[in-house]
């Protein structure tokens, strides 16, 4: 079961970058920022549980993209302060107007309990996970 779980985000990644032509590691970042407004590049890592490296590539893209904006912290010039800007706020808005257009079409099939049992089963397996401090 462990397996298929994994191969079931995988095929759930791969519908959202087709859909999306961009990766759900993005939306992530965009979202995390958005919603805990400027953050620190380690925070956001912390946040979102991802290797540093891969973070790091990622907000250089977007960086380059101009979906972010880095600007020195004020208390400590060594740390860098992530900041959406406004083409990050739509390119944020179109991606999750994608994942819930996809959500909607894979549950579709699903009835409301089938939904909130399916809901239960996943919230229950990370719980299991974090409390095993697998976290």
């Amino acid at each position: 079961m462990f397996y298929r779980l994994h191969l079931v985000s995988k095929e759930m990644n791969r519908a959202f970058e087709t859909m999306a032509h961009t990766s759900l590691t993005k939306l992530e970042i965009l979202f995390h920022i958005d919603l805990f407004g400027e953050m620190s590049q380690l925070e956001l890592i912390r946040r979102l549980k991802l290797d540093a490296s891969a973070v790091t590539r990622h907000l250089k893209r977007m960086e380059a993209e101009a979906f972010i904006q880095r600007k020195k912290e004020s208390k400590d010039r060594r740390f860098m302060l992530l900041s959406l800007t406004d083409k990050g706020q739509r390119e944020l808005k179109r991606l999750i107007a994608i994942k819930e257009s996809l959500q909607d079409d894979i549950l579709s099939v699903l009835t409301n309990e089938q939904i909130v049992s399916v809901s239960k089963f996943i919230e229950h397996i990370s719980e299991q996970i974090n409390d095993r401090g697998f976290k």
